[in-house]
């Protein structure tokens, strides 16, 4: 009967932690304040971080229970319900409480994220399916891990108008255009652009060998400088 319960407790052991998707913090890349997401067993919380990519522990994050993942070669969705009650609100906790998030290519430095499908109810998130193959040439804003954040501030800082002017043509090169034109295939609920223009920043940004982790302030006020 012991051996029964000790491959019952290890069979235990080995599902929990197939579930472990993120093996390290992962921030949102953006120009000015972002978020990050930290999982712990089986709870994806996602702080709001300042400019800088520091996160406001002080304050309540989101947080959504992981109810199921899916993986093949580069793509997880992960089904999840949002747990957090909306405040000032006569319905805290809605019935389109549920979301599916989309991470492509996860590794220890990066990861493209997807909102995928938002506000659905119980029903709706269980009736969901589709082909992850069909999910790979969608729009994914970049996540970059805690540890290559670190490495990422080890490269050199925007310090001139001369720096703002190589960025801007680098923005303008022919190699975006098919990153842009996925984002518009994709149709994200982004009024603003500022998903595109935050992966525009950090793609430029790196290919032009400058760090562009909290660089979304400076850069704006050097491009103001005559």
């Amino acid at each position: 009967m012991k051996g029964v319960f000790y491959l019952f407790l290890l069979f235990f052991i080995v599902e929990a932690k197939a579930q472990k998707i993120l093996n390290d913090d992962y921030y949102m890349v953006s120009i000015d304040d972002t978020k990050m997401y930290r999982q712990s067993q089986d709870t994806l919380y996602q702080y709001h971080c300042s400019p800088e990519f520091k996160p406001r522990f002080d304050t309540v994050p989101r947080h959504y229970k992981i109810l199921n993942t899916q993986t093949n070669a580069n793509i997880t969705w992960l089904k999840l319900e949002r747990l957090d009650h909306l405040q000032m609100s006569s319905e805290p906790f809605p019935l389109n409480r549920f979301f599916v998030l989309v991470l492509k290519d996860l590794n220890s430095k990066t990861a493209g994220q997807l909102m995928f499908a938002n506000n659905l109810t119980r029903a709706q998130l269980d009736a969901f399916t589709i082909p992850l193959e069909d999910l790979s040439h969608k729009f994914y804003s970049t996540l970059i891990s805690n540890t290559y954040k670190n490495e990422l501030a080890t490269l050199k800082s925007i310090a001139t108008k001369q720096d703002i002017n190589i960025l801007l043509d680098e923005m303008k090169s022919e190699k975006y255009k098919e990153m842009i034109s996925q984002y518009q295939a994709t149709k994200i609920n982004d009024m603003y652009g500022s998903l595109l223009t935050s992966e525009l920043f950090y793609r430029s940004f790196l290919a032009k060998g400058y760090n562009p982790i909290g660089s979304g302030l400076k850069f704006n006020e050097l491009q103001k400088q005559k």
